[in-house]
């Protein structure tokens, strides 16, 4: 458990009653159990719950019991920056994570130390090491397991990922000796992302080929395409292989009793842009939905399932569970979806996103020049503050986002809340991780500046 320092700086930033922090929280008796399942770059189109071409067979059966959020928009398409919105309820402006290879600073209150702090006991399995101890994500989790060994081609760096079975292993390993009280658990698959199996060189998945790939798509040249079409089903069949783990994690949770007293949450961090909008085989660098547009299910003894038109955002799982489990709210960028859980609805509001790629050296704030989009009921701006085009596009009657209506009534109304929105950038301090360990498993993992 986290100490008592930590304990009482939570309480005290949670409770808005002006009153001693209490001594223990008051948590709701049910549910008794939380478990957040991430799976790493997957995009919700490609599911099959959302019409997508992957097998989704477990997934799809989950989607048919719980609150399937239909327009869940990440915070920002890559790993560290996505998950570390989705576990403090800010927007990266304001936690301050730029991207991968950064630290995330003390400051940020995490939802493992809220829950920590509630009594209960949390564990965390990881899939990759974006998210491990260099990047200080893991703060108030009490078990971490995050032992990767994969080989990464003809080099070996160790600690870069490791599949989704032995993850699912490790969760359920950990459940047959877990304590007999409340528990959090997080637990992450990074197969959707690259390198994709294969064994036919024509159409490998490998990093090697998926590099060349994104140079040919890049100069144009005609056999790319046909290469970029091949490699979608082996993608696919990545999903499908992480659609398998979370069905055999969610089998374990039920036969072990807990799925049925349990707050569920099944999310993915950011997407995978096949070739659209000018970002080959990659993620990080736009705001398109092929990135930013992924799956939100979430799940709870009192919830009826139903599924959700109006957009929502990553940093409203944090507040969600917080109010879930009856504790203090706390003061993030994020909205409890509470009310429409049971049912109900909240007011439309803007979501943001924002992208990761590029390096840049801006201050204060990194991403300050990156792209970055709102969207507002089916209107979705994305904005690129270097040339200061404002696209706008109808969602729903131009899933493609092709056709550019800028300059519509409309448009005004996004460009005021974007303006809004990047006003409240406070970012907290993160240093880039410069360990040469670190930066070659990224680079083994696709990610290059």
């Amino acid at each position: 458990m986290t100490g008592l320092m930590p304990i009482l700086a939570i309480f005290a930033m949670a409770c808005r009653c002006g009153s001693e922090p209490p001594l223990a929280p008051v948590v709701a008796e049910h549910p008794r159990h939380v478990v957040v399942i991430s799976m790493d770059t997957v995009r919700a189109d490609a599911l099959g719950t959302h019409g997508g071409p992957a097998q989704t067979p477990n997934i799809d059966k989950f989607a048919s019991t719980a609150v399937v959020f239909e327009n869940h928009m990440s915070a920002a398409p890559s790993t560290l920056s996505s998950h570390t919105s989705l576990m403090t309820g800010q927007y990266p402006h304001k936690h301050g994570i730029p991207r991968n290879a950064h630290r995330i600073d003390d400051a940020n209150v995490m939802l493992a130390e809220v829950l920590d702090a509630a009594g209960f006991e949390t564990a965390a399995f990881l899939g990759a090491m974006p998210l491990g101890e260099h990047a200080n994500f893991l703060q108030g989790f009490d078990h971490v397991d995050a032992d990767f060994r994969r080989p990464r081609e003809t080099r070996v760096y160790e600690q870069a990922e490791r599949s989704g079975d032995l993850v699912t292993d490790a969760a359920l390993g950990w459940l047959e000796t877990a304590p007999d009280e409340r528990l959090f658990l997080f637990v992450h698959y990074f197969d959707a992302h690259q390198p994709y199996e294969s064994t036919d060189d024509e159409t490998s998945g490998s990093m090697k080929s998926v590099y060349r790939l994104r140079r040919q798509l890049g100069e144009g040249k005609p056999a790319a395409a046909a290469l970029s079409e091949a490699l979608k089903p082996l993608y696919w069949a990545e999903i499908a292989s992480v659609d398998r783990e979370v069905g055999r994690l969610l089998d374990g949770l039920r036969s072990k009793g807990i799925a049925d007293d349990a707050l569920i949450v099944l999310t993915a961090d950011h997407g995978e842009s096949y070739a659209e909008h000018g970002e080959y085989w990659d993620h990080g660098n736009r705001v398109y939905d092929q990135t930013v547009h992924t799956p939100l299910m979430i799940k709870s003894p009192e919830t009826t399932a139903r599924r959700i038109a109006p957009p929502v955002s990553a940093v409203d799982v944090f507040p969600t569970v917080v109010d879930v489990l009856r504790l203090a709210p706390m003061d993030v960028d994020g909205r409890s979806l509470v009310p429409i859980l049971k049912g109900g609805e909240i007011p439309l509001r803007p979501v943001f996103s924002e992208a990761t790629k590029p390096w840049e050296k801006n201050k204060p704030w990194r991403n300050a020049n990156r792209e970055k989009s709102v969207r507002l009921g089916d209107l979705k701006m994305v904005w690129d503050p270097k040339t200061d085009r404002r696209e706008l596009y109808d969602v729903v009657a131009d899933p493609s986002l092709s056709n550019d209506l800028a300059g519509i009534p409309e448009h005004a109304r996004l460009v005021a809340a974007m303006d809004a929105w990047i006003a409240e950038a406070e970012p907290l301090p993160s240093k880039k991780v410069n360990a040469p360990n670190i930066t070659e498993q990224l680079e083994a993992l696709g990610y290059v500046d």
